[in-house]
């Protein structure tokens, strides 16, 4: 090898070459993005339409059903999913991964400008968005004192707020929780009957007299005068002085009509940090930020803020997701560093020699960092995937520096100088480490191309394999030589005195012997009895298929971020003291579990209503606890049984979006009656699936509402419009803004409403009357007031009505549960038109395992190309692949023992052992072609180099093991780790066993094959 024989002679500059591999990959490592995981793109476009006073199957027919036409014709869409509320449509547009989002962003707003003049006159125009999931919240706060509430919120929204909003990489902050200071002007029903005025009279007087107007400017010779009509009131108290002409042309003053009071908004909000009221603030980061550099920029910031802000006035982080992505990412480097030590531990056991040791400790590390140079050019972040791919390649590193290595000092122990034994050595090893690591670059690179959300997941993940694998490629054919040449020494004779560890090695070294040769009679009466050997291992592989029974199966393991979600739902009509009584019992309940550090209660809030809520449950440290986040919820269940008529869900917040639950079950059909009536069966036969929890549907009982149902012929004949009507309702109960006062350099609204003991009862809807021009009529001589129920919304996916039945899993694995109610489902007897498939997981599930078995069988025909122009035979790749089924058998023992499941991240690690375990093949068939190449034998070649090759694949596999080790064991993030590390684990060591025998065996097989073939040619 030229680069062996380079860096023999010139080792200082190679020496320089590798350290400056080593300083770019460290400067590279500083300059990186931390993260969770790696940015995911989702092209998802929104289309949200208001259309006021429309009830939500009027919103399906005239809004929803004709903007899904017609964004539904343009291309690459994969399914477009509709939410149809009171007042409200949104359609919610996603497309294939891939495709530019905005450009389709772009594209719908051009197929929705075409339909707009088919949608209602009165539907404001749809507003279009693309959707950014990556912009996540971060940090949610709790800002308290005992000072007022509304107090406590004009200090968040003016002094916190601004301050958080000023740090790099912050995109957004919500506020919950606050009263925002307005002017209330709560007129009497009675009073403006008498003087024959309406609320609206009121609010156009305020409008009109409450101004600040520019008016000009006057231009003098030597001076210009800029005009300026001053008419807004000083102060508040002084609208009760402002003159309301009245029906029979006088006036009376405001304050006669009602009364002026300086108060608050309506509070359709509440937020409380461990049962005492607080104002909560949600900080989202933008979706290119660094996660944990914008959450240390927030904690700085708040610390700076304590120091100004009064000493009772206190700023609680709840919850900050930066901590778990710093925990996962200290604790993979750890596992890194302990796997290299105790690989470095074990190449001393077999070599007895700290010079070869410190030789291949030095390989590793001079591997690993200068992959960061990689991965800073290819764009990629210090994210779980790509530190896995360094933590699972810990062994796969070493491999080709040790077996280098072994092959060197073989030499020197036949008598041959340092330098010469470093560069045949190397020269004699090079075709089977070019081909190991080809095998595992080619391995990679369909994952590195897959679609969809696995194929962004692991993009990274593999190239960063790839990146490292071919480091120590470079590695193994410079430095590994080159410090062997200068470092090791030819074997002497051994002095009399001998220590502790000269005789450990001799013992080890005559244990190893002893190995050796009952592996050479093995390996012979094997080779006797090919039939026996290969049914013997047949079985061995039938029963590993047989125990995947027993083995679930999910989408993404469920991580312990110490933190979890109580969400509930009350009946729709709750009110806000209601919900927040119940909420309070709730927080008093779970204050009683040690575990438990601190409650953040969201009610209501932006898209809520007022009866439903959060708590934001934050855990202690992992060292406070002895149970497990799951086991905590689990013991939180049984708490809330008490909440009637509540909707109740116990989960960990989803790190990509929210989800309604581990499994999501979708019905399908034109009729949403029978829907209904399908997914309430569905619901029913889940609840007694003993281990599913939080079992609800997205069937929701409407709101008793009050509704006016004009009569068009009285309004004609006293010719008030309808639009009137509308405007004395809306102003009589929710209040009209009618202007603003302004102090001290701030705004406040003025507000204008009925009497709050006008507006108590439903029957005061019926009370009122309606002034227009000279006529003052009862509102029910206009039309029927009826109290009836709310329609609930409506989902739609694809074009087709949605229910959906959703549930999370308490124990046993996800796939059980989908079989269980596949089961159900196919006993039941749906009408035509009407369907039941799963969304959510299992629908991504089924998707990006079926991409994975597409890279599968892609790594596999791509390996054996591979194996086929290296070994110049089409024959003997498939003796070396006979390995991989042996490889599954690994897994599956594996995962059994360990109790994990199939996971996105297990079977990629099945992928991945592609790659490795035919690589114990290559140098037992390796050096029998040099073997026979040299006249031997096929039988006396397989017995001479099976044995020679046993201590190399013994290291090599037993050194992968153990760099996985570590990250098989618990710890931040462990949960996507752990089931990659026990699946190669298990997978090298297993078919390293039984390829020591089956290899041979069925490289006769197929020899005579081969040779049978070419005679027949």
């Amino acid at each position: 090898m030229i680069l062996a024989r380079v860096s023999i002679k010139r080792p200082v500059l190679m020496t320089m070459v590798i350290m400056g591999f080593v300083v770019l990959g460290l400067f590279s490592y500083k300059r990186l993005v931390i993260d969770l995981f790696p940015k995911v793109e989702f092209p998802i476009v929104t289309v949200t339409t208001i259309y006021p006073g429309a009830s939500s199957s009027e919103i399906e027919t005239q809004v929803t059903e004709k903007i899904e036409d017609a964004v539904s014709t343009i291309s690459n869409v994969k399914k477009i999913e509709s939410i149809c509320q009171e007042n409200l449509s949104q359609i919610i547009i996603e497309f294939e991964i891939g495709v530019n989002v905005d450009l389709a962003a772009i594209e719908v707003k051009d197929k929705v400008d075409a339909i707009r003049r088919d949608l209602p006159d009165d539907a404001e125009d749809p507003s279009i968005i693309k959707f950014d999931v990556n912009a996540i919240p971060i940090i949610d706060l709790a800002v308290s004192s005992p000072r007022p509430l509304e107090e406590v919120y004009k200090l968040t929204d003016d002094v916190i707020r601004e301050e958080l909003t000023r740090i790099d990489g912050v995109a957004s902050i919500d506020i919950v929780g606050g009263r925002e200071r307005e002017i209330q002007i709560a007129l009497d029903r009675l009073k403006l009957e008498a003087y024959g005025l309406s609320v609206l009279d009121v609010v156009r007087s305020i409008a009109s007299e409450n101004l600040s107007l520019p008016s000009g400017r006057i231009t003098e010779d030597r001076k210009e005068y800029t005009v300026r009509l001053l008419g807004e009131f000083k102060h508040w108290t002084d609208f009760q002085y402002l003159e309301i002409e009245t029906k029979d042309k006088g006036t009376i003053a405001l304050g006669r009509l009602g009364r002026i009071q300086d108060g608050f908004e309506e509070v359709r909000d509440a937020a409380r940090l461990n049962g005492k009221n607080a104002v909560g603030v949600t900080i989202q980061k933008r979706s290119d930020a660094n996660t944990v550099l914008a959450s240390a920029g927030i904690k700085e910031t708040i610390a700076k803020l304590q120091q100004t802000l009064p000493d009772d006035v206190e700023i609680r982080i709840a919850r900050d997701r930066a901590l778990f992505i710093e925990d996962s990412v200290k604790d993979v480097l750890q596992n890194i560093v302990i796997g290299i030590l105790l690989t470095a531990a074990l190449l001393y056991l077999f070599l007895h020699n700290i010079r070869a040791t410190i030789i291949a400790a030095v390989a590793m590390p001079a591997s690993i960092i200068p992959t960061f140079l990689l991965i800073d050019f290819a764009g990629f972040t210090i994210n779980i995937m790509t530190l896995m791919a360094l933590g699972v390649s810990i062994g796969v590193l070493v491999t080709n520096a040790l077996v280098v290595l072994e092959n060197i000092m073989r030499h020197l122990q036949l008598g041959e100088t340092p330098e010469d034994a470093a560069e045949i050595g190397t020269r004699e090893i090079s075709v089977a480490v070019i081909a190991s690591t080809a095998t595992n670059v080619v391995v990679f690179t369909p994952i590195a191309f897959m679609s969809g959300i696995v194929g962004q997941f692991f993009i990274q993940f593999a190239l960063t394999v790839v990146f490292s694998t071919l480091f120590s490629l470079l590695i193994s054919f410079t430095l590994t030589p080159m410090m062997a040449a200068k470092m090791l020494r030819q074997k002497v004779k051994k002095e009399e005195s001998r220590n502790l560890l000269t005789k450990f090695g001799d013992l080890w070294d005559r244990g190893y012997r002893d190995l050796e040769a009952y592996y050479r009679i093995a390996l012979s009466w094997s080779m006797r009895h090919p039939f026996v050997t290969s049914f013997l291992v047949f079985l061995v592989f039938a029963y590993s298929l047989f125990l995947f029974r027993y083995i679930g199966g999910e989408f993404i393991p469920k991580s312990d971020q110490g933190f979890f979600a109580v969400e509930i739902e009350l009946a729709p009509g709750t009110p806000l003291p209601q919900t927040e009584r119940v909420f309070a019992a709730v927080e008093r309940s779970l204050k009683e579990i040690p575990e438990i550090n601190t409650l953040l209660t969201t009610i209501g809030g932006e898209g809520k209503g007022v009866n439903e809520g959060s708590v934001l449950v934050q855990l202690v440290n992992d060292e406070q606890r002895q149970r497990s986040i799951f086991e905590v919820m689990d013991a939180v269940r049984p708490r809330l049984v008490f909440i009637p008529d509540a909707e109740i869900q116990v989960a960990i917040p989803g790190a990509i979006g929210s989800q309604e639950g581990d499994i999501v079950v979708e019905v399908t059909g034109p009729e949403l009656d029978q829907i209904e009536q399908i997914a309430r069966e569905l619901e029913e036969g889940m609840r007694h699936m003993e281990g599913l929890v939080d079992v609800h549907t997205t069937i929701e009982h409407g709101k008793p509402e009050i509704v006016f149902l004009p009569n068009r012929k009285r309004l004609a004949d006293y010719n008030i419009p309808l639009s009137h009507v509308a405007g004395i309702l809306r102003t009589s109960f929710e209040g009209q803004v009618a202007s603003v006062y302004r102090e001290s350099g701030e705004e406040y609204d003025v507000r204008v409403k009925l009497r709050e003991d006008q507006r108590d009862y439903a029957t005061d809807a019926t009370q009122l009357v309606i002034r227009h021009k000279d006529f003052i009529i009862p509102i029910t001589e206009l039309g029927e007031v009826r109290f009836q129920q709310g329609k609930s919304e409506i989902l739609r996916r694809d074009k087709q009505r949605l229910v959906r039945v959703a549930a999370n899993v308490a124990r046993g694995s996800m796939t059980d549960y989908v079989e269980r109610i596949t089961e159900r489902v196919e006993q039941m007897d749906l009408p035509p038109g009407y369907n039941i498939g799963f969304g959510g997981q299992e629908e991504d599930r089924r998707e990006s395992f079926a991409q994975i078995l597409q890279a599968l069988f892609l790594a596999i025909i791509l390996t054996y190309m591979i194996l086929a122009a290296i070994l110049e035979s089409y024959i003997h790749p498939f003796t070396i692949m006979v390995t991989l089924p042996l490889g599954l058998v690994g897994a599956s023992f594996g995962l059994f023992l360990a109790a994990k499941s199939i996971n996105l991240f297990s079977l990629m690690a099945i992928v991945m052992l592609v790659g490795i375990v035919v690589n114990n093949a290559i140098l037992i068939l390796d050096y029998t072609q040099l073997l026979r190449s040299r006249g031997m034998n096929i039988r006396d070649a397989l017995l001479e180099a099976a044995p020679t090759r046993l201590r190399p694949i013994l290291m090599a596999n037993l050194a992968i093991a153990l760099g996985m080790l570590p990250q098989s064991l618990s710890g931040s993030g462990s949960e996507f780790r752990t089931a990659m590390a026990v699946v190669t684990m298990g997978g090298v060591l297993v078919s390293a066993v039984f390829t020591l025998f089956i290899i041979p065996v069925a490289y006769i097989a197929f020899d005579r094959l081969s040779r049978k073939s070419f005679n027949e040619a």
